[in-house]
């Protein structure tokens, strides 16, 4: 059984995402997000952030930007979605994000 890394972000990458947990109600709708990050690493010109939905490994592409930005997306992210925060030149995986659920009260 694969073991979970923990969600953690390298001391030179804020990288968050707004909600950070969905309520899991019943006929719960998916929700639109606001994903920002700011990376201090100079050496970092350019990222890309990536989704991939609950359960898939495929990445689509949400924003290609600098060092510092913000994107939102439309009401689909649900439980289980995953965010990546990657450098676009080298390709190493700065930070991720996974949409974790909280009890609906």
């Amino acid at each position: 059984e694969p073991s979970v890394a923990p969600q953690v972000s390298p001391a030179n990458v804020i990288f968050t995402v707004t909600p950070d947990a969905i309520k899991q109600c019943p006929g719960a709708e998916p929700v639109s997000t606001e994903v920002s990050w700011l990376v201090a690493d100079m050496a970092v010109t350019e990222v890309k952030v990536e989704v991939a939905n609950a359960g898939q490994s495929s990445r689509k592409l949400l924003s290609l930007a600098g060092r510092q930005g913000k994107a939102t997306t439309e009401a689909w992210v649900v439980v289980g979605t995953k965010f990546y925060l990657t450098d676009y030149k080298t390709g190493q995986e700065l930070s991720s994000f996974e949409m974790p659920s909280q009890p609906c009260n």
